[in-house]
């Protein structure tokens, strides 16, 4: 009862951390003359994904490095099927020429080249899964390639010229920085402990990892995006699903690797693969008919990430 107390309140930091820091770096982006949507669509996006890389961090630090990969993958499995879906079904999401023709074969591209340095033994038989720091390297180059696009389709929009004035002084800014991202830290290290420790107890741990861990992690992104559909701010909720998705994969996968050495990925199953997978090309798929998501799309999102995520429970209890 202690751990599951214990695991609650550090994901009650993460999520008001997360809240807090993106107040304080938006208004610091703000005093840097960036635009409503520079700070929409990479700021947000990428603050949101700070609790998976502390999360990471603390999981590579303390050895148990199979959270990193399960939160992963979890985490980008429910931010476009779950939260994406559950938005769709809400209320039809718009998607301009550049999300279709450019956004989103960036991140299938992605998710490709993640799958193609993760699964050695496809060309080498007999070889471990391992990513290097030389894959994550790669995975680093691709972050900022993306992040020039970004910047250049940006720069392309008029609403570059839509530049809000700061809400808070420059101390407050820095000091919701600050508080937002210690928060964080404290929750990611509550997480990772806690749920190592009730794993103790017989329960999986990768079933523990994707129900509980990367469904904490991503309510930042869940809460982001419910804010943008009722403001009606449809490109923030494409970009924040999108820019975290790639963030989580070039950064809070890769950093740790870079740092602390190479990470063992034998833990995936071709079933986590093939739902990643679809997770990054059924936008692509449904895209170019309609130029929008609907609710029928919302509903086949949703419903598979229901089977899957029926299938870890059993085979977890199993």
């Amino acid at each position: 009862m202690l751990e599951i107390i214990c695991l609650i309140v550090g994901f009650i930091f993460l999520i008001a951390g997360t809240s807090i820091l993106i107040m304080g770096t938006s208004d610091i982006a703000r005093r840097g003359k960036l635009s409503s949507l520079s700070i929409d669509i990479i700021i947000v996006a990428f603050a949101t994904s700070i609790p998976e890389l502390l999360v990471s961090f603390k999981a590579m630090i303390s050895g148990y490095s199979n959270i990193v990969i399960y939160n992963l993958i979890g985490s980008n499995i429910i931010n476009i099927l779950f939260i994406l879906g559950l938005v769709c079904i809400i209320r039809p999401i718009k998607l301009n020429n550049n999300t279709i023709k450019k956004e989103l074969p960036l991140s299938i591209m992605l998710a490709v080249l993640f799958i193609v340095l993760t699964l050695d033994d496809l060309f080498v038989k007999g070889a471990n899964n391992i990513l290097t720091r030389s894959d994550a390297l790669v995975l680093i180059l691709f972050f900022l390639i993306y992040i020039y696009y970004m910047i250049t389709i940006i720069k392309e929009r008029r609403e570059i010229r839509i530049i809000k004035r700061p809400i808070y002084s420059i101390p407050q800014a820095i000091f919701f920085t600050i508080i937002g991202f210690m928060m964080i830290l404290i929750g990611s290290i509550f997480a990772v402990d806690m749920a190592h420790k009730i794993t103790l107890f017989g329960i999986d741990e990768k079933m523990l990892t994707l129900l509980i861990i990367a469904f904490a992690t991503s309510l930042p992104e869940l809460i982001v995006c419910l804010t943008a559909l009722k403001n009606n701010e449809q490109d923030l909720i494409i970009g924040n699903i999108l820019g975290s998705n790639i963030f989580n994969i070039c950064i809070v996968l890769a950093l740790p690797i870079i740092i602390m050495g190479n990470l063992n990925m034998n833990c995936v199953s071709i079933i986590d693969i093939l739902n990643f997978l679809i997770a990054a090309i059924i936008l692509l798929v449904f895209a170019p008919i309609k130029k929008h998501i609907g609710k029928i799309e919302g509903i086949i999102m949703f419903s598979i990430f229901l089977i899957y995520y029926v299938y870890i429970i059993l085979e977890g209890v199993l």
